[in-house]
This record gives structure tokens, sequence and C-alpha cells, in this order.
């Protein structure tokens, strides 16, 4: 499906406006199905989402919302590279009503069996996914040129990145198409020449890095700074 690039002045606007949007899938979602899930990603950018988040008030939202994570680091969740520790600081320890569920990938498993044991909490299709993008178009833990990008055969995998700690765990292009909304939330000029790239691609039809592959049934969001959006045409 197609894309809507929404282009906001800087990364406080950008938060807002994606909180509000995140919020009305959500209480749709509780509409339509009773409950909700929600992906969430690590990273500057949605950290900043999940701070905004965290002090709005939603009373009777989150008792009806099972996070979930879209990747994480092969380490415990007291780690400072843990995107568990990061969510857990910027949002669970800000709302006033706890989730109905809190689903880290226990990374302190290791790669694989944490993979295997997270893809079984998944459920059949995410409400909403939240996704960053990294200067090389990378989303989640999906690199380019590696074959964790190219499997489609599992939701949830093994998967390495090119920081310290390489190890990782990571939902699949097959998880996060299979999403009912999709978001990305790109901050810094230091992204402008991949999400230049990402739109490209993903219109006309040859997707190659992973952030472009990402092509759910619906359409895809794209929350963007001024100096990430500044190459786009």
């Amino acid at each position: 499906m197609g894309e809507r690039i929404v282009v906001l002045d800087d990364a406080d606007e950008l938060a807002a406006a994606a909180a509000g949007q995140v919020v009305g899938w959500l209480r749709e979602a509780v509409t339509v199905r009773g409950q909700a899930s929600l992906a969430l990603a690590g990273g500057s950018t949605p950290a900043r989402l999940y701070k905004v988040l965290a002090g709005r008030d939603e009373p009777g939202l989150w008792p009806y919302v099972s996070l979930y994570f879209g990747d994480e680091r092969a380490v415990g969740p007291d780690h400072e590279d843990s995107n568990y520790a990061m969510v857990n600081s910027t949002l669970l320890a800000g709302l006033a009503e706890a989730p109905r569920a809190v689903h880290r990938m226990e990374g302190e498993r290791g790669q694989e069996a944490a993979a295997k044991a997270y893809a079984a909490l998944l459920p059949q299709r995410l409400d909403v996914a939240l996704l960053g993008m990294g200067e090389d178009g990378h989303t989640a833990s999906l690199f380019p040129g590696r074959p964790e990008a190219e499997r489609t055969d599992v939701k949830v995998l093994p998967a390495f990145g090119p920081k310290p700690p390489p190890e990782r765990i990571s939902l699949s292009l097959k998880a996060l198409n299979e999403a009912r909304q999709v978001a990305f939330l790109v901050t810094g000029t230091g992204k402008a020449k991949a999400l230049a790239q990402v739109i490209e691609e993903r219109r006309a039809g040859t997707p190659q890095l992973p952030s472009a592959r990402v092509s759910p049934h619906t359409e895809v969001f794209f929350f963007v700074d001024r100096a990430a959006g500044s190459d786009l045409g």
C-alpha cells in the first residue's frame, strides 16, 4: 500500500502528533476487538514519544493494551542497552494505569531461545507497530545485506547489528507486514538521505532497504521532522 508522510517542525511536534495518532489507533482497536496490541521501537525518537504518551490523560485505555517489542539486544532488562529498560523509564513509569500486559523479549535467555519464546507470545496480528529507521535504512534489527531481512518464514528471529552488543532478537518483515497499522518515527539530518531512498524505492515498487520493504495492507505513516525530510521531493 502507499504511505503518508507527516512532516513536523521538530522532534517535540513529531512526538505530539504521533502520540495522537497512536492513541486513536489503539482506541479503535479496543472498540472493535476489546483489546489492543502495540509493538514498541527503541531509540531516542521513540523515547520522546513514550514520554508524551505517558503524560497524556487517557483514562480506560492502557488496561486494554498489551505491549510488545520490535527488537531487543541479547541483554537483561536492567542493561543500559536494553530497549525494555528505556521503555520502562519513559513510558511505564509515567502511566497512570498499567497496561494489560508487557511482553518483553527476554534477551538474557540468548537469541535462539528468546526468539522462539517470543514468537509464541505474539498475537496473530499486531494492531500497531512503531518503528525507527537507521541511517542505513534498517528498521527494528533488520539490517541491509543481512539474511534476517530476507526471512519471511518466521515472525521473530535472531538478528545481528553492526554496533555492540551485536546479538539481537527482532520481529521479521512477516510480523511487521501483518500489522494493522505501522508508523515510522524519523528525525535528524543524518536520516535524510536514507529516508528519501526508502520513499523512492517504495514508490518505484522496487524496495531494497528493509525500511522500504515494510508494506502492510494499510497506509504506512512516516512521522518525520523537517531535518529528516529535507531530501524529500
